[in-house]
């Protein structure tokens, strides 16, 4: 009796315990494998990836149903509820996840002296730069220190910074770069100050970073 009552303990703890989950991700554009692919059980807390040719295994031994977190860069994280009956080779599939970056706007912060900061950089905002009511954007930026003007008539000015100007300085307007200062000494900056909340002049070699003609 008691060998029989032995035998029935190994023989449910063999079904009980050491059950596998086999399953496999794939690209459900190109069908194709996915490699080292996260995969996280949310009951208990722990996990795989997926080798070479997308498969996996998961030790299921305690559990009854689970909830699959499948993840991978580039791709939409796939959480899917599996019932453990079915021990069946399963494939998921993920689908890509197509994200667009906006542009990165590097900007030095104020309030620095000159020589705490690795480039030279002169800001003010167009609040404080049309205190004086200046009637062009050209003539307001001359109240920073090092920018001049260059004006033919009313309404018409470009920017001198260290004796440079025309084609010779780089003007970039809401991440967009300004191509009208080439043109003859009867053209203006062509940009007015609606929507412009500051203004920064870069001098030096750090100019060399917005292209090789400023």
């Amino acid at each position: 009796m008691n060998k029989l009552l032995l035998s029935l303990l190994l023989f449910y703890s063999s079904i009980t315990f050491g059950q596998v989950f086999n399953g496999q991700v794939k690209n459900a554009d190109t069908n194709k494998p996915i490699e080292f692919a996260n995969i996280y059980i949310e009951e208990t807390q722990s996990g795989t990836r997926t080798n070479e040719s997308g498969h996996f295994k998961l030790d299921v031994s305690i559990l009854t149903k689970m909830t699959l977190q499948i993840s991978y860069m580039g791709y939409k994280t796939l959480v899917q509820h599996v019932d453990i009956k079915h021990l069946d080779n399963n494939v998921f599939q993920l689908e890509p996840s197509h994200l667009q970056l906006d542009e990165v706007v590097i900007a030095v912060p104020g309030g620095k002296l000159g020589s705490e900061n690795v480039v030279s950089i002169e800001q003010q905002s167009m609040v404080d730069l049309n205190f004086s009511s200046p009637p062009t954007l050209v003539m307001a930026i001359t109240q920073i220190p090092g920018v001049e003007q260059i004006s033919t008539g009313s309404g018409i000015g470009k920017p001198v910074i260290r004796g440079l100007t025309g084609n010779r300085i780089v003007v970039y307007s809401q991440n967009t770069r300004l191509e009208n200062q080439q043109f003859g000494g009867e053209h203006g900056l062509g940009e007015n100050a609606l929507g412009i909340e500051r203004v920064e002049v870069v001098k030096g070699p750090a100019s060399l970073l917005y292209g090789a003609d400023a």
